[in-house]
């Protein structure tokens, strides 16, 4: 009885071929999408420069994390609001 096994692990030119085209589509959506990840950033990062701003000089000892925590809040409320679906996703399942 021969293996199947050395004809599934082989990588053929059909493969590369697919690899290059799904690595030109990624690419091509992060290009496109930069922008718009930018933007969020500075939105989340908002709530840091004001906090940052109007207490620094009270900021002592482990209050500094204050406008950290803010900012991954304000990050994290807006991929639920923007992304609803953000809950139940999983990483890599397609």
């Amino acid at each position: 009885m021969r293996s199947s096994k050395p004809a599934i692990d082989r990588l053929g030119p059909g493969d590369i071929l697919i690899i290059g085209l799904e690595a030109a589509m990624e690419s091509s959506t992060g290009i496109t999408l930069f922008p718009a990840y930018s933007l969020w950033c500075i939105l989340a990062g908002i709530p840091v420069v004001v906090v940052w701003n109007r207490f620094k000089k009270t900021i002592t000892g482990h209050v500094i994390w204050v406008p950290v925590l803010l900012a991954f809040t304000a990050c994290y409320v807006m991929k639920l609001i923007f992304l609803p679906r953000f809950l139940s996703y999983v990483p890599f399942s397609a």
